[in-house]
């Protein structure tokens, strides 16, 4: 026997030449097992095919995540008049930064996206009622609210049923009351938001032109065409656009335009595309005959954000709560005109007392801290605001009044200048959108109209209190959908 003593490093230097030796048998082994394998060819082929397969589901699986990324389409909006805060704070209830009304440069940015729920409730069976007649539409109302449709309110039972459930079969037994309900809910074609619009806004003294930072090719530009010296103005703005679009560093350009109180807007026309200019789509205050809802659509005046009328958010008290006077009017009496008859009215027939007034000579642009206090104490405290015609019949008052629930009695007679005489004009867009006012055509009618309201009793006074406000949530939401859907068709054609 021959013992062979190896050190440390030598057993494994042995070791290693061992295993080495082991694996090219081994290696050996399978590569003249591979030279007999009969099946080899088809075997490489599968493995080929399974190997594309797999590429083709990977490539399909990136194209459907393509599709249903959202697209994203951003809009500047440059307000270079003050009803450009109506159109952002009002209308599409953007933030401004910084928050302070005095800043000289103001800006915000929201995204807007396209989401749209279809669902349906049905077989609905209840076996046995509480005991307190708790109805069928009181149990579901806890989940659900009635609109337009059935909506799912944004509770957490709501969220649930809208992240988690398609089809589902559901008991609910309520073992204190004996009492079962059984109801069948089916979800259908919940949408991912399709489309995302992005709106940026940019206001205040500061934002001048050429300053104005640009990171989109679409431009709504606000402008004031009420005087001579604001049309000069925008007239400025319009310059500025147009040599953009000529050296196309922006394509679409859209105006929203306080126009003329007499309709009178001919200094635009020439930019406008159909006339061979620039300006894709043009929003236009007041009953213009202009109007064709291809280009030119109407757009409505809203509150006086140039007084610094802010964003109201009804609350109970302004809904339910008794109002100390019947009527409100605070505001310029000129001479020979309906103001004058109406301020005769009410005090030939002792509504003064009724009726909060407070008549001035001379028009003033801005009010004082006082006044303006004043002003929204009379529109909060009576429950009708009366809305005498001024150069045209659509005033600021008429929107104040909406929004703190005060039922506006307007004045409905044309006004003197070349807006439309159609069969809903004047106020035509209000009138379309089935504003619940009160239409006079003659302020002797108003004592009248002050007996009936003596007799109505305060439930019927808190409902058409709530008919008004939701009906002037829902005008100004109607004029978000229309504004977001024009620019989808006139700048994106998306429709």
């Amino acid at each position: 026997m021959i013992i062979v003593l190896l050190t440390s490093q030598e057993f494994v230097r042995t070791m290693f030449y061992v295993c080495l030796i082991f694996c090219i048998f081994l290696d050996s082994a399978n590569v003249a097992e591979e030279e007999w394998n009969p099946w080899e060819e088809d075997e490489r082929v599968d493995s080929i095919n399974v190997l594309q397969k797999r590429r083709e589901a990977y490539r399909s699986y990136q194209e459907h995540i393509a599709k249903s990324r959202p697209k994203r389409y951003k809009v500047q909006i440059w307000g270079k008049a003050a009803i450009g805060l109506y159109l952002w704070e009002h209308i599409l209830e953007g933030p401004l930064n910084p928050t302070v009304k005095t800043g000289h440069w103001r800006e915000g940015e929201i995204q807007s996206g396209k989401i749209n729920f279809r669902y349906q409730l049905s077989a609905i069976y209840l076996t046995r009622l509480f005991p307190n007649r708790i109805t069928i539409y009181h149990l579901l109302s806890l989940c659900f609210h009635n609109s337009t449709g059935i909506g799912l309110k944004n509770s957490k039972f709501g969220s649930f049923f809208m992240k988690h459930l398609s089809s589902v079969e559901m008991s609910m037994i309520d073992t204190t009351f004996v009492s079962i309900l059984i109801f069948r809910a089916m979800f259908k074609n919940i949408h991912q938001p399709k489309i995302i619009f992005s709106y940026s806004f940019y206001t205040g003294p500061a934002v001048v032109q050429g300053h104005v930072p640009l990171d989109t090719d679409s431009v709504v530009l606000v402008l004031n065409g009420r005087e001579q010296q604001k049309i000069s103005y925008s007239l400025q703005w319009l310059q500025h656009a147009q040599a953009l679009v000529q050296a196309h560093t922006i394509s679409r350009v859209a105006v929203v335009l306080l126009g003329s109180e007499q309709c009178t807007n001919d200094w635009i026309s020439p930019y406008l595309k159909r006339q061979g200019g620039f300006v894709d789509l043009l929003f236009l205050v007041y009953d213009s005959p202009w109007v064709n809802d291809k280009d030119v659509f109407q757009w409505p005046l809203g509150v006086a954000t140039y007084r610094d009328f802010p964003v109201v958010t009804p609350n109970t008290q302004m809904v339910s709560s008794a109002r100390p006077y019947v009527c409100n009017f605070l505001g310029t009496v000129y001479k020979n005109s309906s103001r004058e008859i109406l301020m005769g009215i009410l005090k030939q027939n002792d509504m003064e007392k009724q009726c909060l007034t407070n008549a001035r000579e001379k028009w003033l642009p801005q009010e004082t801290a006082e006044t303006s206090r004043q002003y929204h104490t009379a529109l909060a405290q009576s429950d009708l605001t009366l809305c005498p015609v001024g150069v045209n019949s659509e005033c600021y008052r008429i929107y104040e009044a909406c929004a703190y629930g005060s039922v506006p009695v307007v004045e409905d007679v044309l006004t003197p200048g070349s807006c439309a005489d159609g069969r809903s004009s004047p106020l035509r867009l209000l009138k379309d959108a089935g504003a619940p006012f009160i239409f006079l055509k003659d302020w002797n009618e108003l004592p009248a109209l002050l007996k009936k309201e003596h007799v109505m009793t305060q439930a019927e006074k808190t409902e058409r209190r709530m008919r008004l406000l939701e009906w002037y949530a829902g005008f100004r939401q109607q004029m978000k959908d229309k504004f977001t859907e024009v620019l989808e068709e006139g700048f994106f054609k998306l429709s």
